[in-house]
C-alpha cells in the first residue's frame, strides 16, 4: 500500500506501550509511515531530547503527549513553568517547519489538583496557535458520566488510559492525521536545544542497556569518577537522559559557578530494589547555567554498595532557560472550561467504546471464553489484537458481571456485534444471530 504521510508520535508510557493507542492506529491506516519516539516517566523535556536527537526529514506529521508527566512535577512552580517553556517552544519550532502538529492530552487521577490548570493552558496555547487538540481528558469524563464506564475501564491506573478509551483516541487521531496539513519537505529552523553524549575518562565505565525502545550506551558515574558535558558554550542544562533503575545516589551537578545536588531517583523508582531497566530523562529546574558541566554521585555514609548512576546524555538550551510564561498566551474562562459540545462522543464512538466493553466481558466467561475472544478479535469493529493479557478480565471484575457458560459468552458476543454494526462498520454475524438486536446489558456504574 502507497505511504500517504510520514507521523512521527512522541510520548511517554501510554505512547511506548506494546499495546498503547499506536497500534491500533497503525492498524487503523495501515497507509501511514507511522514512527514512535518516546520515554516512559518524562515530563516535556521529552520534546527536546526526541527533536535534537531525530531526523524529522520526510515527516509531515507530529504527535505529542506530555500531559500526565508534567502534572507529576507540577507542583513545583519553577518546574512547571520550565517545562511549559520546553513543550511551547519546541511546539513553535515544529509549526515554523510546517509540520502538521497535533497536541493530544491523556487524562490521569493522581494529579487532580494541578492537571486542569496545565490543560487550560494548553488550550489556550492550541487556539492561539491553531492546533488542533485530541482532548481525552474530556472524553473520558464523557465515557463516566454519559456512558456509565466504570472509572477502572476508563484508566487502567492512575496514570494510563485503558483499553476503551485508546480505541477512541485510535479513531481520533487517525481522523486528525487527514485533516491536518503538513508538509515534510519544508526546511526547520534552527533549534535552541542540544542533546549532548556524556563524556568521561578513558578508564570510565561505560555499559549498554536495553529498554523496550533502543539500546542506550551509559558512562557509569561514582563519588570518584564524573561524567562531563560541553555544550560548546554557555547553556542551561535541563535535563539529564539516565538509565533510572541503576541510580543508587543522588546527583551532584557541577558548572564552575555553582554546584547543585539533585534527586532525580526518587521521582520514577518506586522500590529502590527494583533492577528493572528504566530510561528516563529526567529534569532540572531551576536551569543550571554554565558553560563547562559535571556529574558525580554524591557519596553516602553508611551504604554497602557504592552509589553510582549510569548518564546517556544531557538537553541544554543554547541561549539560557526557555521564555517565561508571560511569554504565551494567558488563559481565558473559555479555554479554562472548555465547551462540552467539543468532548460529546459522537454516535459512532458510542457504539464503538461499547462494542470493546461488551467484548472484554465476552471475553471473560469462564467455559468459551477463549473461543468466543478469537472470533470477535478477528471481526472486532477496529483492531484489538494488541491487547494486553489481562485486559478482559479486568473489565469483568470492574463490571462486576459474571458470565459461566458458553451461551452466556456467545450472547455478549452477539452485543458486540449488533453494537459495532450500529458504528457503521461491517462484522459478520456471530453463529446462531437471527439478525435481531439482542437486549442491551447496562454495565455497572
Amino acid at each position: 500500500m502507497p505511504v500517504s504521510a510520514a507521523c512521527l508520535i512522541i510520548g511517554t508510557s501510554n505512547t511506548v506501550r506494546r499495546d498503547g493507542y499506536p497500534s491500533l492506529l497503525r492498524a487503523l491506516r495501515p497507509d501511514l509511515d507511522l514512527r514512535v519516539a518516546g520515554v516512559g516517566a518524562t515530563p516535556s523535556v521529552l520534546l527536546p531530547y526526541v527533536l535534537a536527537e531525530t531526523c524529522l526529514d520526510g515527516v509531515s506529521h507530529v504527535v505529542v503527549d506530555t500531559l500526565v508527566n508534567d502534572a507529576a512535577r507540577a507542583a513545583d512552580p519553577a518546574m512547571d513553568e520550565i517545562l511549559e517553556g520546553m513543550l511551547f517552544e519546541s511546539l513553535d519550532w515544529l509549526l515554523a517547519g510546517r509540520r502538521g502538529v497535533i497536541v493530544l492530552l491523556l487524562p490521569q487521577s493522581n494529579a487532580a489538583g494541578v492537571a486542569p490548570a496545565l490543560r487550560a493552558r494548553r488550550l489556550a496555547f492550541c487556539r492561539d496557535r491553531g492546533i488542533p487538540v485530541l482532548d481525552a481528558v474530556s472524553l473520558a469524563e464523557v465515557l463516566v458520566r454519559d456512558h456509565r464506564f466504570p472509572s477502572e475501564l476508563v484508566l487502567d491506573d492512575p496514570q494510563h488510559i485503558a483499553w476503551p478509551l485508546r480505541l477512541i483516541v485510535a479513531e481520533r487521531l487517525a481522523a486528525a492525521i487527514q485533516a491536518v496539513p503538513g508538509d515534510a519537505s519544508a526546511p526547520l529552523p534552527a533549534t535552541p536545544y542540544r542533546v549532548v553524549p556524556a563524556a568521561g575518562a578513558p578508564e570510565g565505565e561505560w555499559v549498554e542497556r536495553s529498554t523496550s525502545l533502543v539500546s542506550k550506551r551509559y558512562l557509569r558515574v561514582t563519588p570518584r569518577s564524573a561524567a562531563s558535558f560541553d555544550p560548546g558554550g554557555e547553556a542551561a542544562l535541563l535535563g539529564i537522559a539516565m538509565n533510572g533503575a541503576a541510580c543508587l545516589g543522588d546527583l551532584v551537578i557541577s558548572s564552575g559557578t555553582e554546584e547543585r545536588r539533585d534527586s532525580p531517583s526518587r521521582a520514577f523508582v518506586s522500590d529502590p530494589g527494583e533492577r528493572t531497566i528504566v530510561h528516563v530523562v529526567t529534569s532540572l529546574a531551576p536551569a543550571v547555567i554554565g558553560r563547562c558541566f559535571a556529574l558525580r554521585a554524591e557519596e553516602e555514609g553508611g551504604v554497602d554498595t557504592e552509589p553510582s548512576v549510569e548518564v546517556e546524555a544531557a538537553v541544554f538550551r543554547l541561549d539560557g532557560p526557555p521564555p517565561p510564561r508571560a511569554a504565551w498566551p494567558a488563559v481565558s474562562a473559555e479555554e479554562a472550561s472548555p465547551p462540552a459540545a467539543a468532548s460529546a462522543l459522537s454516535p459512532h464512538e458510542a457504539a464503538l467504546a461499547r462494542a470493546a466493553l461488551l467484548s472484554g466481558r465476552a471475553s471473560a466467561s469462564i467455559p468459551g471464553a477463549a473461543r468466543a475472544f478469537r472470533r470477535l478479535i478477528v471481526h472486532a469493529p477496529v483492531p484489538v489484537w494488541s491487547l494486553e493479557a489481562g485486559a478482559a478480565a479486568k473489565t469483568l471484575a470492574a463490571l462486576g458481571v459474571a458470565v459461566g457458560d458458553d451461551r452466556g459468552a456467545e450472547r455478549l458476543l452477539r452485543q458486540a456485534a449488533h453494537a459495532a454494526r450500529s458504528a457503521g462498520r461491517h462484522m459478520p454475524r456471530a453463529a446462531g444471530e437471527d439478525g435481531r438486536p439482542e437486549r442491551t446489558v447496562t454495565p455497572a456504574g
